[in-house]
């Protein structure tokens, strides 16, 4: 402590020292450790299959990330990049496979450090059995007032299979099936589904290339609707002036191009007013006028309200509520 007191440098130095450890420990404060796990994407190169690890299998690779709190806070799994790189695995060869973690740029800061475990990891790979296949398109059912006319067309119309031997065997047909919608054409892409001799959808168990199709045709109108003027009959006694209301006044004719194609007007029974009555409320069904189309078309709504009035004509020469003419 005497040196200390008589020597000023040496108290210098000294209190030098101690502002550098209580930056330094407030620096570590500042810092942060935190462990993530990420998965490992496993993609075969063209014409081979995953065999170990087995295929559907997650597995992770732990990354630790050392560095400022703000940084270590701010990352997540969408800023780093894992790649497992298999073009250089043979067929049938275990091999040890880098795994390699990158963040990307515009996260990247040299105050941040990372580390990964495991640092590679074992790959086995087979080579795929192929078949070329036609592709059938399924109609599911018809959209109502429609049918199809000639057959769909798929594009492309062939497809290749590939996969585990016994699984590609199986394959017995490629079916893309198709919900078909009202409209004079369609075309659509189509998800297709490999399916056994039996039915049975196997489509998991094999790769197709590629696995949609574009699905084209036509369809043409098997019922078509278009409306018609309601025309009411009804027998007028002598000496009446008759006012007809008719609601509505049309309705809509639906059947099949041929039999709506030429209904233009729809008839009312006739309807007859009993003697000494004047008016008529009364609820009918309508009818088309050609007699033998009644049973091949429908008509929407099938009943229609008509109101008849009669209002009496005066005798020709005598205005209506007054004398005889030439009287005082």
């Amino acid at each position: 402590m005497q040196f200390l007191k008589h020597n000023l440098g040496w108290k210098v130095m000294s209190i030098g020292l101690a502002i550098m450890l209580k930056v330094f420990a407030g620096k570590e404060a500042d810092r942060a450790v935190r462990t993530m796990r990420l998965p490992i994407p496993l993609s075969p190169p063209e014409g081979r299959r995953l065999v170990e690890p087995e295929p559907g299998t997650r597995v992770d690779v732990r990354v630790t990330l050392d560095g400022p709190k703000d940084l270590v806070r701010n990352i997540d799994s969408e800023q780093l990049r894992v790649t497992a790189d298999l073009d250089q695995v043979q067929p049938d060869t275990p091999t040890a496979v880098p795994i390699q973690i990158e963040l990307l740029p515009e996260y990247r800061d040299a105050r941040l450090q990372f580390t990964w475990q495991p640092r590679q990891i074992t790959v086995k790979l087979a080579t795929n059995a192929k078949r070329e296949l036609p592709v059938t398109v399924l109609p599911e059912g018809r959209a109502d007032g429609w049918e199809m006319v000639g057959p769909a067309m798929p594009t492309p119309d062939t497809v290749v299979v590939t996969g585990p031997a016994a699984a590609v065997g199986r394959v017995d047909s490629l079916v893309a099936p198709i919900v078909l919608e009202p409209g004079e054409r369609f075309n659509t892409s189509v998800r297709l589904m490999a399916l056994d001799r039996a039915g049975a959808n196997i489509t998991e168990l094999v790769r197709l290339r590629p696995s949609q199709v574009q699905v084209a045709g036509n369809q043409r109108r098997t019922v078509i609707q278009k409306e018609a003027l309601v025309q009411p009959l009804f027998v007028t006694p002598p000496g009446y002036r008759v006012t007809v209301d008719v609601r509505p006044s049309r309705v809509g004719v639906v059947g099949s191009p041929r039999a709506v194609r030429n209904i233009h007007v729809v008839e009312t029974p006739t309807l007859t007013l009993a003697p000494g009555q004047t008016e008529l409320d009364q609820v009918v069904t309508v009818r088309p006028m050609q007699a033998d189309l009644r049973g091949q078309i429908k008509l929407v709504p099938a009943q229609v309200r008509v109101v008849i009035k009669l209002v009496p004509v005066a005798p020709a020469g005598q205005a209506s509520g007054a004398g005889p003419a030439g009287s005082p």
